[in-house]
């Protein structure tokens, strides 16, 4: 039986859910694959290198296992952009495999490291960047390949996810779920990657260099996090029929793509409805095949070492992920331009005039609502919920401001509405 020896950079959550997935699994992998395999060290930081109960030797310099001919793949999985760009990038240029769960610097470095991937005919594996256990980077490779996909909507971050289930279920505001997030350990300490939205980000981005056969900058996609979402918008939006979710989207329309990172009021006849808590999801359509849901665990540390040693497994069966098949810049639709429509909450006086004021000022814009209803608050306060037809961003900007715009108004808050 051929061994696979296995250098490991990065020995936190992931990197020992690895270790502890391949010591479970062992028989079942080997018996399936016809190979062992062999971790032959790991690097860590000087304050972790005492640390006892490996079969394996750890080290504090890179280079130790990057010089050592005997390891046969990489797992990069320590994060960052710095460090771990530099290890990828030798690797890649020793013609080493590597894996890795690295998102953000995938998402920021596409076109530099697919190049020396292309450079040196070597094998580079990402499926745990988008998604965790979700086969979502195979499923784009294999089942759809043959299928141009049209429609990418996911919710790809467990947090947020989690958050705005918990604000609806629990009745509590944002950062009072935030704080009993962090305390479960579903939020991290600064929670600003996940709630912000960035994180959604860089999943879309890569997803979308695969499915659009190119690459995308992170500064082409407009992000909103979920810190604008009130308990009152979830409750209304479930009194319409719809959940809010952080949703990341990419629509092809003629030779553009239309992408974003937004909360969207998610209707309950899509499949995405019932995905909550810490759940991701990932929903593909295509005109023949129509919608195709892929969910399930998005992160943690063992859903996430299956995608890296599902990963390894492809590597040793020769079955190498390709990078995009083009490096050129993928035409992504302008903000001003691209098209959605809107939940729209106003907070206003609990005055008829001052309905029809806001009736008026919208129709006035050459839109009309598709839906309005008004809930009455304390103190002769009213919340004015209107629900937008398509419109291109820049005309809902515009109807934003203007309304912002009214004395009578005290508060604006607009959400995306899937369509």
């Amino acid at each position: 039986m051929k061994k696979i020896r296995i250098g490991l950079f990065g020995l936190g959550t992931v990197g020992k859910g690895v270790v502890s997935y391949l010591s479970q699994h062992q028989a079942y992998i080997e018996k399936t694959t016809g190979f062992t395999f062999e971790i032959a060290g790991a690097l860590v930081l000087p304050a972790e290198a005492k640390q006892t109960g490996f079969s394996f030797p750890l080290h504090t310099d890179a280079q130790t296992l990057l010089q050592d001919s005997s390891i046969d793949v990489f797992m990069e999985l320590m994060g960052g952009t710095t460090l771990a760009k530099d290890v990828i990038m030798e690797a890649l240029q020793n013609k080493k495999a590597v894996i890795t769960a690295n998102k953000a610097l995938i998402a920021k470095h596409a076109p530099e490291i697919f190049q020396t991937v292309n450079a040196n005919q070597a094998a580079f594996f990402y499926e745990a960047s988008v998604g965790g256990a979700i086969p979502i980077i195979r499923a784009i490779h294999t089942s759809f390949n043959g299928e141009p996909i049209t429609k990418l909507y996911g919710i790809l971050n467990g947090t947020a996810n989690y958050i705005l289930t918990a604000m609806l279920e629990e009745k509590r505001d944002f950062d009072t779920v935030l704080q009993h997030a962090q305390e479960l350990g579903f939020a991290e300490a600064d929670p600003s990657f996940d709630v912000d939205g960035y994180d959604t980000a860089h999943k879309l981005a890569i997803a979308i260099d695969l499915l659009y056969k190119g690459v995308t900058s992170l500064d082409d996609i407009p992000i909103e996090g979920i810190r604008k979402v009130s308990l009152c918008d979830l409750e209304y939006a479930q009194n319409m029929g719809y959940a809010i979710r952080l949703l990341a989207k990419a629509r092809q329309v003629g030779d553009k793509v239309e992408a974003s990172v937004q909360p969207t009021l998610v209707p309950k006849k899509s499949l995405l409805y019932s995905v909550q808590g810490v759940q991701n999801a990932a929903l593909f359509h295509g005109d023949s095949i129509g919608d195709i849901l892929l969910s399930g665990a998005g992160a943690g540390a063992l859903p996430t070492a299956s995608a890296v040693v599902a990963d390894l497994i492809n590597y040793v069966q020769n079955r190498n992920y390709l990078t995009p098949y083009s490096l050129d810049k993928i035409n992504i639709t302008p903000l001003q331009e691209r098209e959605q429509a809107a939940y729209i909450r106003v907070e206003a006086e609990d005055n008829a005039s001052v309905f029809e004021e806001i009736i008026q000022l919208v129709e006035k814009e050459g839109i009309i609502p598709k839906y309005i209803r008004q809930y009455s608050l304390p103190d002769q306060r009213m919340h004015y919920v209107i629900l937008t037809p398509v419109l291109t961003e820049r005309k809902l900007q515009e109807v934003e401001a203007i309304l912002n715009n009214s004395e009578k108004i005290t508060q604006v808050c607009r959400l995306a509405l899937f369509f």
